[in-house]
């Protein structure tokens, strides 16, 4: 099987040979079937990525962007979307143990992955007026440039009860605020490897 095709979703899986084995991008002898902690996958359609690794470009991976097994790899950057749930404090704390952040959504297209890979589930996203109430910025320290509020938002109103400090994705895909402490899933990005 060349490792640069993809196989349509009603194609079989690959089935190894025995002995069948490959080596990782560190020289490390792996089997297809196990992808083993040295290995990274980048740009693959989700069904391809839980077994081999596959390549952006067809025969080479030069200028390929690689992510961690579990992060998906979109336009150079990687994003780990979480299968629990925390409040937006917790969820940037784990966010930054992994050598990443909340993600910051810079432009419509960005809006739109995020939006269909969220599948209609709440997450954070790394966009608060914690500091200065009205005054909204990412976690990276970026003003508000792109925005993609629903109607109405953002009000800063929980009945009436408490400041609403933290953006998330509603079902819909646009974005909302409530309190940072309300649990819901997250989505952590870094830069994609070279």
């Amino acid at each position: 099987m060349d490792w640069g095709s993809v196989p349509s979703p009603r194609s079989p899986p690959h089935k190894p040979a025995a002995g069948d084995h490959h080596r990782d991008h560190r020289g490390h002898q792996t089997s297809p079937d196990d992808p083993g902690p040295h290995q990274h996958f980048t740009g693959c359609p989700f069904f391809h990525r839980a077994r081999r690794p596959c390549r952006t470009t067809k025969g080479s991976t030069a200028g390929a962007f690689w992510c961690q097994w579990g992060w998906d790899e979109h336009q150079g950057r990687c994003y780990l979307f979480s299968q629990t749930t925390q409040s937006w404090e917790a969820a940037r704390n784990f966010c930054l143990a992994k050598n990443a952040d909340l993600v910051v959504i810079n432009n419509g297209r960005e809006q739109n992955y995020l939006a269909i890979k969220a599948d209609s589930v709440r997450h954070w996203i790394g966009f608060t007026d914690q500091r200065i109430e009205g005054v909204w910025r990412w976690v990276d320290n970026t003003p508000e440039a792109f925005t993609y509020w629903n109607t109405g938002e953002p009000n800063n109103l929980r009945n009436g009860l408490s400041d609403e400090d933290c953006a998330h994705l509603l079902e819909n895909g646009l974005w909302n605020d409530v309190p940072c402490s309300i649990s819901y899933r997250w989505i952590c990005e870094r830069a994609a490897t070279v």
